[in-house]
Order: structure tokens, then C-alpha cells, then sequence
């Protein structure tokens, strides 16, 4: 057919690391209302931020928070690790995703 194709790695999701300690504190003092995923990625890497900042002990007060993810398969991905307050954008969108938050 006379196709090249390039593949071009638009990003690479790393975890933030740096504000560990900030986010065990918070998470400890009940100061997180709500949190948002825009991925699985995004799920697995929170949950790993944690358990390798030596803070797997609060993992149950993460389950508890209410949580809005983009889509189906992040929510599928969440429910597998252990949340249980699943909101669920309509579309996987950015907007829908800040709507359902909205929605709390």
C-alpha cells in the first residue's frame, strides 16, 4: 500500500512521588473529600505512591472517599483494588468527569 508508519509516544505516566508525604498526611487527617481518575494508570500508580511511601495501612480510608472515574474500565480497575464509593462519568470526558464530581 506504500504506508510508513511512525509511532510517536505521546506521553508516559510516572508517578508523582514528590507529594507523598503530603498525601498520606491528608489522607490520615480526613482532609481529601473526594478524588478523581482519568485512568487505570492513574489508579494503580496512587495506590502504589502509597503502599511504597510505607502508608498501605490507609489504604482503607482511600477506599471509603468518594471516587469519579472517567469511564468504565478505570472504574472497573478501582473496584478491583477496593473502592467502594464508585461515581462514573457519563462520557469519558474531561467535562463529564468534572460534572460528575459536581454531582457530589
Amino acid at each position: 500500500l506504500g504506508l510508513h508508519v511512525t509511532e510517536a509516544d505521546l506521553y508516559e505516566p510516572v508517578p508523582a512521588h514528590e507529594n507523598a508525604g503530603d498525601l498520606i498526611r491528608m489522607l490520615g487527617e480526613g482532609n481529601i473529600d473526594a478524588v478523581t481518575f482519568t485512568s487505570s494508570s492513574t489508579v494503580t500508580s496512587l495506590i502504589d505512591i502509597l503502599k511504597t511511601g510505607g502508608a498501605e495501612h490507609i489504604l482503607p480510608e482511600l477506599y471509603a472517599i468518594p471516587a469519579v472515574y472517567i469511564g468504565p474500565v478505570t472504574e472497573r480497575t478501582a473496584r478491583q483494588a477496593g473502592f467502594t464509593r464508585i461515581i462514573t462519568s457519563t462520557k469519558a470526558t474531561i467535562e463529564s468527569l468534572t460534572e460528575a464530581l459536581r454531582e457530589l
